[in-house]
């Protein structure tokens, strides 16, 4: 298995479930403000930086959860040839 850097700022993409977009839309409500739509391809998958799932789902990840996303997350990183 390779090692490949990863900064926090680069872009995943995981497939939240209900329960996690219910997670996303409180977010906004708590600061008064009207919830952006996730962005969702026809796969699937949503498109964000490593931080904003570490912001809005982070305290929702313990054992036991009901994860607010599928577990395989997709990274997407630069390979140098």
């Amino acid at each position: 298995m390779n090692r490949v850097p990863f900064n926090i700022n680069h872009n995943v993409f995981i497939k939240v479930t209900p329960r996690g977009k219910r997670i996303y839309e409180d977010n906004f409500i708590a600061l008064g403000l009207k919830p952006t739509p996730l962005k969702v391809d026809e796969n699937g998958w949503t498109k964000m930086q490593l931080w904003e799932v570490m912001q809005y789902f982070g305290v929702h990840c313990y054992h036991g959860c009901e994860v607010p996303f599928e577990t395989v997350i997709k990274f997407e990183v630069e390979v140098k040839q």
